[in-house]
């Protein structure tokens, strides 16, 4: 009969890990304001957003899935996340976005998370994503 605070402690540690993996919260401050794309890989990236994200993730916001403006982090870890879809996030290989798409969805992601923020700086970084 001991085995069962073993399981309890497991499906507890379990849930702990699952819910620390979301990575951001399910709300965020609304975007205020038109978005506007700067650079024509920006505006690239807004059209394969529209066409693969914007379902889960309305104009960068919680939905189904969570906001993206506290989904910060290396590029190499958000372009994993797009190519393995962490949790319940659908995968997208390289015939659904091309690796040249990702890159334009990735600047694109960087100029939501900017916006708002003060001018010269990507993701709350000065340019070149250092602090």
């Amino acid at each position: 009969m001991k085995a069962i605070p073993a399981v309890n402690g497991f499906i507890g540690a379990s849930a702990l890990i699952v819910s620390l993996g979301c990575g951001s919260p399910r709300r965020s401050e609304p975007i205020k304001g038109a978005v506007v794309a700067v650079e024509a890989s920006q505006e690239r990236g807004k059209i394969v957003f529209m066409q693969n994200c914007n379902r889960c993730h309305p104009g960068g916001e919680a939905g189904l899935g969570p906001a993206l403006n506290g989904l910060r982090g290396p590029k190499a870890l958000q372009r994993r996340r797009v190519r393995h879809g962490p949790g319940r996030m659908p995968s997208f290989d390289k015939t659904q976005i091309s690796d040249e798409q990702l890159e334009e969805l990735l600047s694109y992601l960087a100029l939501l998370r900017s916006h708002g923020s003060p001018a010269g700086t990507v993701d709350g970084f000065g340019q070149g994503g250092r602090p």
